[in-house]
């Protein structure tokens, strides 16, 4: 007896929004490879987990981040741009040229 019928599928297909874009045969097709994966949650629930911790397998991370420093001094902006401009290959009048997008 099959698990799920080609309704159950729809009904999914509808959710992820795909019911109008499925042809008959992706129905068959998406219908046995969900059947398939929920074969294989049974095979699953099957497996003696009796001696496994319930967290193990999880990641715990704890962020580790570094203090707020304060500075006295805000950037010297002058200089930073002063520094593009004297490392940028084209200039025209103290401007940063670039190559038009729509030039051949």
């Amino acid at each position: 007896m099959p698990i799920l019928t080609h309704r159950d599928v729809q009904k999914v297909a509808k959710l992820a929004r795909l019911s109008n874009k499925l042809s008959p045969q992706e129905l068959v097709k998406y219908t046995r490879e969900l059947e398939a994966i929920l074969e294989y949650t049974t095979i699953l629930n099957e497996v003696d987990t009796s001696g496994v911790a319930s967290n193990s397998g999880r990641t715990i991370t704890i962020d580790e981040l570094r203090e707020d420093e304060p500075r006295n001094q805000a950037p010297d902006y002058q200089t930073i741009r002063t520094k593009i401009i004297k490392l940028f290959p084209n200039l025209a009048n103290n401007l940063l040229v670039l190559p038009g997008i729509f030039e051949e």
